[in-house]
């Protein structure tokens, strides 16, 4: 499980809880609970049940490669070919994080996209932040942002630092940039990939991408809870503007 703080303000506290599997925690004020495994969770009145597809990483490189689809495969072998390079970062600076706030947020606006930057900052200073990038020559194709705890790792973000002309060799860069992080990933400890959403009615073009990959799609739960302190000053507060 991942724990990180977003928000404080006084004593209020926005907190996330990443795979939240029936852990003892300390809770905030706010609390976000993201992809939680929790077999309760679906009991709760406010709870989103969600779909996400899971790599194990701890079968062989052989076997995880066997499991993508043929043509992703060749896609791999093109982008290798033409000569696109990756870069997985593990310990991002600030001035890195900021520079991918900066873009992802031009790239979120442009896309409609909400995102909350303050997660990548929580993230940086607690060193659970991962940074890839896909190159040909000199110029970035292709960015990725992921969070991790000791076992899994999920894709937050995904975009590209500008506009590139060729979106075949953009399409060649994104896919073998996932293989390299799904063999660097696999090498730095990590258990579980984890793609992130899948919804096959709203986003069937993503979640096929994401499929395959060849990942299990499996149950997940989001939903929040929120401290009733947090609520009375919440109720507090709109009785004195509509007065």
């Amino acid at each position: 499980m991942l724990e990180i703080t977003t928000h404080r303000f006084l004593f209020l506290k926005r907190k996330e809880f990443w795979f939240y599997n029936s852990e003892r925690v300390t809770k905030g004020t706010y609390n976000a609970f993201c992809y939680s495994n929790e077999k309760d969770a679906c009991r709760k009145k406010t709870v989103l049940k969600e779909q996400t597809s899971l790599i194990n990483l701890e079968k062989s490189s052989e076997e995880l490669y066997s499991k993508i689809n043929r043509t992703f495969k060749y896609h791999i072998h093109k982008a290798e070919s033409i000569g696109i390079t990756t870069h997985v970062d593990y310990s991002p600076t600030p001035q890195i994080c900021n520079q991918i706030m900066s873009e992802f947020s031009v790239f979120a606006n442009k896309k409609q996209i909400e995102w909350n930057p303050n997660r990548i900052k929580a993230l940086r200073k607690l060193n659970k932040i991962i940074i890839s990038e896909a190159f040909l020559k000199e110029e970035r194709i292709v960015t990725h942002v992921y969070l991790h705890d000791a076992n899994r790792v999920v894709l937050l973000h995904s975009y590209n630092p500008k506009d590139i002309a060729d979106k075949k060799m953009q399409g060649y860069a994104n896919k073998y940039l996932h293989w390299k992080e799904i063999l660097s990933f696999k090498n730095f400890g990590l258990k579980l990939y984890d793609f992130g959403g899948i919804n096959m009615r709203q986003h069937p073009g993503i979640s096929k991408f994401k499929i395959s990959f060849g990942g299990e799609v499996r149950d997940c739960y989001s939903y929040i809870e929120v401290n009733p302190l947090l609520t009375l000053v919440v109720n507090f507060y709109k009785k004195l503007k509509s007065r």
